[in-house]
């Protein structure tokens, strides 16, 4: 049987499939769980601050994802990605 790194299914030569673990229906469900959390935060930052500060947010949110994603992957980094990561916040601060 062949486990593919992507999927909480396992599939066999004949066709078959099993399920390996829980995470089918929970992973889906996480997401939406954070991503209306993350609406919710972004509803609150622009009644409290404006929306130029909620556009400044969303882009540090868009580099720390970029972030984490390097970190969880282990995936090697090149210097340009790295660079342009440095511009972005770089932007943010000033």
């Amino acid at each position: 049987m062949v486990r593919s790194p992507y999927q909480s299914v396992a599939y066999d030569p004949n066709g078959e499939c099993e399920v390996v673990s829980g995470c089918t229906l929970t992973n889906p469900s996480q997401s939406g769980v954070f991503a209306s959390l993350i609406n919710l935060s972004q509803f609150f930052i622009i009644g409290q601050t404006g929306p130029v500060s909620s556009t400044v947010v969303g882009h540090l949110k868009t580099c720390l994802i970029v972030a984490l994603g390097w970190v969880t992957s282990g995936r090697s980094v090149g210097d340009k990605s790295i660079l342009g990561v440095l511009i972005a916040v770089g932007g943010i601060i000033s």
